[in-house]
């Protein structure tokens, strides 16, 4: 018992010493430094988002009109 109340305080003495300004720098821990993640720009979001919304209307239109292999007239004369 008087072991683990010996290691807490050491534990603290030390956290207390490497965050302490008159420590030496080279033993000083580093901050934790989280990257940020970037997926993608702005504009790429809003066009790809565009686009995503287009297929899903032409999708829709096609798919409810009962005619969604026939894509357009140019591919194909629907009747």
């Amino acid at each position: 018992m008087l072991n683990l109340f010996r290691k807490g305080i050491l534990d603290i003495l030390e956290n207390y010493a490497l965050s302490s300004s008159s420590f030496p720098e080279q033993v000083k821990k580093e901050p934790l430094v989280i990257p940020q993640i970037r997926y993608f720009p702005a504009p790429l979001k809003t066009a790809s988002a565009f686009f995503i919304f287009v297929l899903f209307y032409f999708f829709l239109k096609y798919y409810t009109t009962g005619s969604f292999l026939c894509v357009s007239t140019w591919i194909q004369s629907c009747t």
